[in-house]
């Protein structure tokens, strides 16, 4: 039993390793990539970035969306 337990946490954190582009997180989050950029100055989000191209982590974006839900809770 404690190696599916084992074996199930390192499967959701592979999966919360994912990086995502910036249209792949306006469309998950179904807002627009002006709506991204403002939350960049902002410091809501955190890109990556390589080169001249900007990712996210996966993570990071459920974070903000689990801060959200407990931010209109207060």
């Amino acid at each position: 039993m404690f190696k599916i337990e084992n074996y199930l946490k390192e499967l959701s954190k592979k999966q919360n390793d994912e990086i995502l582009t910036r249209q792949e997180v306006a469309d998950y989050l179904r807002i627009s990539l002006v709506t991204i950029h403002s939350w960049n100055k902002h410091g809501i989000l955190n890109p990556i970035r390589m080169g001249n191209r900007i990712f996210y982590k996966k993570q990071d974006i459920l974070d903000v969306l689990e801060q959200q839900k407990i931010n209109k809770k207060r």
